[in-house]
């Protein structure tokens, strides 16, 4: 009975030092791989920040404009989507915009860059014109300047014939601006544009 006892005990022994060895393993490669985290990450102070633009309270707000609060049938009219505040602190290097409109009333007909910058890179430019929606999404080129233009881009339309009445585009979510140095999206927000389609007033040749 001594025997077996005596071999228990070294089984019972020999059993918590190994697992001793093991948790202390364990516990080094947590403080060797914490350690290098920190120091990859320690020259990226911006990353520890809260990227979460709705915490953060941050968006580029923008307006919409039209040359004219009436339109014609048969005409071309020209939509304005520019910076509400100017040149932004939250000024963009990039951008995407989900633009809504009414497709018994008007058509889209092209699209124009803006002026933000010395050189334009279109990244999306689709038109559903079943659905009346256009996503317009557009970066600054490579080597591209800040040109101080407050315009995003601007959207020709024609109103369409037999069309009448109060109509309006919007700005719709899923709209959003980039910019160098961040690691997340800001969203674009801003107020519809409202305008009239009067009747009977097309132009005859």
């Amino acid at each position: 009975m001594g025997k077996i006892n005596k071999n228990t005990v070294l089984a019972l022994i020999t059993f918590v030092l190994v697992f001793l060895i093991l948790i202390l393993s364990y516990l080094l490669l947590l403080l060797k791989n914490e350690g290098s985290s920190d120091n990859i990450s320690g020259s990226n102070n911006y990353k520890k920040q809260p990227v979460d633009i709705n915490i953060q309270g941050k968006y580029l707000p923008v307006q919409l404009s039209v040359n004219s609060d009436e339109w014609m049938p048969g005409e071309i009219n020209q939509l304005y989507v520019y910076l509400a505040n100017g040149e932004d602190p939250l000024y963009p290097d990039a951008f995407t915009l989900n633009i809504k409109y009414d497709p018994e009333m008007v058509k889209l007909v092209r699209i124009n860059k803006g002026y933000l910058w010395s050189g334009v890179n279109v990244i999306e430019e689709t038109i559903d014109e079943d659905r009346g929606m256009v996503v317009v999404s557009h970066g600054a080129s490579f080597d591209s300047e800040v040109v101080g233009g407050v315009q995003l881009v601007i959207l020709d339309f024609e109103a369409i014939s037999g069309a009448s009445g109060e109509t309006s585009v919007s700005i719709e979510s899923g709209s959003e601006a980039g910019k160098v140095g961040l690691d997340y999206l800001y969203p674009i927000i801003s107020e519809p544009v409202f305008f009239s389609i009067s009747e009977n007033t097309a132009h005859e040749d």
